[in-house]
């Protein structure tokens, strides 16, 4: 049984052009790996988190986007979180090698499936999951699966702020590993919080074939996410088609 519960989660991390990638349910170490160049030198993620939410501690709600999230929140302080969910496509966790399902359900971890990028999975979040209430850690690492997002500014700009909308304006903290697509127009758009001061603390750091966003949300942050502007998107990357602000060709159905 063991070894056809690992054939199995081979053959789902492998798309329909036969490309796979590695990382499923990824663990806490693994997340700190990625998102390193944003944390103080030597800092652990576990820490980093649990001290900035410590004003949460035992009520804080954790999201993970594009991924079961199983792994990466058993990694906390058992307590810290009241409740966490996982988004994916699927929920794929009875196969794995060990099913983690039953432990999922004891710290209230919930797999949630959907595509991050459909409103349909939004609103499932909203009402399945938050019920009302506002996450406080929200993070975001697909690695492979970032290469199938859309290369659309505002079309994925409107999808950030629909999740930065879930998020608590009690300092909540978000963690976006960065499409190297939109690199460029992230580090312009973190310049532009930083001396704006929108009400959110922003750090924008690239490291390799690495980037990432953290983002604080203070309590005078605006409603909606700050985003470039049309004429700012073109001048950073010029009118050469590589973006459209057709935004309506990337929709997604509801």
């Amino acid at each position: 049984m063991k070894e056809y519960r690992s054939e199995i989660r081979r053959l789902t991390n492998q798309d329909k052009r036969g490309y796979r990638w590695d990382y499923c349910d990824s663990s806490l170490s693994s997340f700190e790996e990625s998102f390193a160049v944003l944390l103080p030198r030597g800092e652990k993620l576990k820490n980093y988190v649990e001290q900035s939410l410590a004003h949460r501690a035992g009520e804080a709600i954790g999201i993970e986007l594009g991924g079961p999230g199983s792994s990466l929140f058993s990694g906390f302080t058992h307590g810290f979180f009241k409740k966490t969910a996982g988004i994916a496509l699927a929920d794929q966790r009875r196969f794995f090698d060990y099913d983690p399902t039953d432990k999922d359900t004891m710290r209230n971890h919930t797999v949630i499936e959907g595509d991050i990028l459909r409103r349909s999975t939004l609103r499932k979040i909203e009402q399945e999951f938050l019920q009302g209430e506002k996450a406080d850690f929200i993070i975001k690492r697909m690695v492979g699966g970032d290469f199938y997002l859309p290369c659309e500014p505002f079309f994925m700009g409107g999808r950030a702020n629909d999740y930065y909308q879930m998020l608590s304006r009690s300092r909540g903290l978000m963690l976006v590993e960065n499409p190297m697509a939109f690199w460029d127009l992230i580090d312009v758009w973190g310049l532009h919080s930083h001396h704006n001061n929108y009400g959110l603390e922003v750090d924008v750091r690239t490291n390799g074939s690495r980037g990432g966003v953290m983002l604080r949300k203070l309590a005078d942050a605006p409603e909606e996410l700050p985003l470039l502007t049309v004429e700012e998107v073109r001048e950073i990357v010029g009118d050469k088609g590589k973006y459209s602000a057709l935004s309506a060709l990337f929709a997604t159905p509801s």
